[in-house]
């Protein structure tokens, strides 16, 4: 023991009953020892349950007790270094880790873990391992799904680009000859930008709420790119539904949409869990003709 180790540095979970002696560095070192009692008679108890508080846990071999000692471990998503290099039971552990969907070790983590033998760098990495595990713990990061997150929010940007690029397409068709290219732009793009904010906003209200926890939720950049989806569409149905009764829009009327396209895209993306599935549910495709049914137009005339 060093001169910095700190006062009740060190945790003894043990029944309130038991027949084993103190360590032998109690009596020296009394002040370092902290106790956590167990109403219970049974070590393996104490010794399982004291596992939900680690900070980190090291298996190397052993037998039925490392096993169990090792499932709870994992349920209790404690960080863990299972060195299936050295056999026993630590192998099955490191099997489940490697299989498990909530795991906190990265698969490059996983194969140091499998890697036979022992060299003098081994406990630095080891070491490094369980640190960076307890860090992703207290962040709520999952390495599987940080790499999906990484995956959908590339995914996400290449649709954004898209989209916005049929607004623009469809800005400039729409002009018409009154309306200035850079106002038509405007026009059209700003309800995207207001839906993403609204998207932004609404993550901070879920967690005002106590609705979602931030670590629950998806990317930030994920919920912007849909908000600004829903935000563009709705938007977008609502300046064409407008040309459709008034027809070419001149610059006067354009300014006077503006705050109005901007409030449509601001609460698009406030209420984007309500946007997408009426988006999602609407038949664009007419299939009656394909199943034998009339269409709306030929039942009107037949009336």
């Amino acid at each position: 023991m060093t001169q910095d180790t700190r006062s009740n540095s060190i945790e003894v979970h043990r029944p309130i009953v038991s027949p084993l002696p103190p360590f032998a560095e109690e009596g020296m070192h009394h002040e370092l020892f902290k106790y956590e009692l167990i109403d219970n008679e049974d070590w393996a108890i104490a010794s399982f349950l004291s596992l939900a508080k680690a900070d980190g846990m090291m298996i190397l071999g052993g037998g039925q007790s490392t096993l169990i000692a090792g499932l709870v471990g994992v349920g209790y998503r404690v960080p863990t270094v299972s060195l299936a290099g050295f056999g026993g039971r630590a192998q099955e552990i490191w099997a489940l880790l490697r299989s498990s969907d909530n795991k906190l070790a990265t698969p490059e983590e996983l194969s140091l873990m499998a890697q036979p033998g022992w060299n003098a760098d081994s406990a630095r990495r080891c070491v490094g391992t369980l640190l960076n595990q307890r860090k992703r713990k207290q962040q709520g990061v999952d390495p599987t799904l940080a790499r999906e997150h990484r995956r959908v929010i590339a995914i996400a940007a290449l649709a954004l680009s898209f989209f916005v690029a049929l607004l623009v397409a469809i800005a400039e068709y729409s002009r018409g000859e009154n309306l200035s290219r850079m106002l038509s732009y405007v026009l059209f793009c700003a309800p995207a930008l207001a839906g993403a904010g609204g998207s932004l906003v609404r993550i901070v209200f879920d967690w005002t709420q106590a609705a979602k926890r931030l670590a629950s939720q998806g990317p930030p950049v994920i919920s912007a790119a849909l908000g600004a989806v829903a935000g563009g569409v709705s938007g977008l149905f609502f300046i064409l539904a407008q040309k459709i009764a008034i027809g070419d829009l001149q610059t006067k009327q354009a300014i006077i949409l503006l705050p109005f396209v901007l409030i449509v895209g601001l609460v698009a993306g406030l209420t984007l869990d309500k946007v997408f599935p009426k988006l999602l549910s609407l038949d664009v495709v007419k299939t009656e003709a394909l199943e034998g049914k009339p269409s709306v137009l030929e039942a009107g005339t037949n009336k």
